[in-house]
């Protein structure tokens, strides 16, 4: 490892995301050669130094000490020492706060060196069956409210494959939520990757929902991934809008008026107000 007389270097360090043999021999090279390890978990952290015999001192990164610790490091690294970071698992930034300390680093000069390894999203897609040759990755969707509602209607006009991290206690709803705001689609959902229960479950996602509701409650570590859009929604003429509204009131009673225009307008790119009249009349009749 080439170090720095004034300054060292700060490494991006993937690890892996359940089994502990998918670590690159570079990794382990670049976490027993460093200073020290900046690790989003701790006890996850000492689990894989301690199979593989590395004594490399541990501090925490954490989003609740992120700015704190950016702090530390950044002093440490100004200092002449060389930082490995690890997330909890899988590679550093995606959706955890190690992409702070990379802005910081980045502003301050400082050699920002990526170590390559194991991706739950790389991952997901491999063995997802679903087109691969694009993708959009949204994280974890919004729990509720207005900005959910947005950002599941965007991926009825994205022609790309999406990416959604998502819990295994709110799986269920997020999937029953993407049917319902932009209609059926082709969908898998890997669940603990690499790990004893791996699993991959795929198919349109009302087959999903009713696989998973057969199960009660479900576990592990999950990423959701939806077939992209053909662009349909924009040639649909009023008899067309009048079959689909009339379609989803009989299949969801239940719901008010203004749901269902809120729900269609979204899922068939056009207003909420004209939705809302013939969902009036569908039900007037």
């Amino acid at each position: 490892m080439k170090k720095n007389k004034d300054m060292g270097i700060l490494y991006v360090v993937a690890t892996p995301i359940g089994n502990l043999k998918d670590i690159t021999i570079r990794g382990l090279q670049t976490l027993r050669d460093v200073d020290f390890i900046a690790a989003e978990n701790i006890k996850r952290a000492k689990k894989l130094l301690s199979v593989y015999d590395i004594k490399t001192k541990i501090i925490s990164y954490r989003e609740e000490n992120r700015e704190r610790a950016t702090r530390m490091i950044i002093d440490k690294i100004n200092d002449g020492k060389n930082i490995a970071l690890i997330s909890d698992a899988g590679t550093p930034t995606v959706s955890d706060p190690g992409d702070y300390l990379i802005k910081k680093c980045v502003e301050g000069g400082i050699p920002v060196v990526p170590v390559p390894g194991p991706s739950s999203i790389i991952c997901a897609l491999s063995v997802s069956g679903l087109d691969t040759s694009e993708f959009s990755f949204l994280g974890f969707l919004a729990r509720k409210g207005k900005k959910r509602l947005e950002q599941i209607s965007k991926i009825e006009g994205d022609g790309r494959t999406s990416v959604i991290f998502e819990s295994p206690k709110r799986i269920a709803k997020t999937l029953s939520d993407i049917l319902n705001i932009i209609g059926e689609r082709k969908a898998a959902v890997c669940r603990e990757l690499t790990k004893l229960n791996e699993e991959v479950i795929r198919g349109s996602l009302s087959v999903i929902i009713d696989e998973l509701e057969k199960r009660g409650e479900i576990k592990g570590e999950i990423v959701l991934m939806v077939s992209g859009g053909g662009g349909i929604r924009s040639r649909l003429d009023r008899d067309d809008l009048i079959s689909e509204v009339k379609k989803y009131v009989e299949q969801n009673p239940e719901k008010k008026t203004k749901e269902v225009a809120k729900i269609l307008a979204a899922r068939l790119g056009v207003s909420v107000k004209e939705i809302y009249k013939i969902a009036v009349g569908e039900r007037e009749d």
